[in-house]
């Protein structure tokens, strides 16, 4: 089990391959102004990005662009989930 403070949601844009933002500071928003208002359909995906209690998240900007995010997700999550 992954405690709270070690997950969150980061807004991530698949059709340019890179991770836009995280909604740090937002926990108490309500998501539909988290995320500009009520859509039927929104052009971005969420992850859940994992991290060990003794890392920090990494700071992402919007309109960041992070390479081959694939990869790096399945490694946070194998060393999160294999480390303990």
């Amino acid at each position: 089990m992954v405690p709270l403070d070690c997950v969150r949601l980061v807004k991530y844009d698949s059709l340019h391959d890179y991770i836009d933002r995280s909604f740090d500071g937002e926990e108490t928003q309500q998501i539909y102004k988290v995320f500009g208002g009520v859509r039927f359909i929104y052009s971005f995906d969420l992850l859940l990005e994992i991290k060990r209690p003794d890392q920090t998240f990494p700071t992402y900007h919007p309109g960041g662009n992070v390479t081959d995010v694939q990869s790096r997700w399945l490694i946070v999550i194998v060393e999160t989930v294999f480390a303990s």
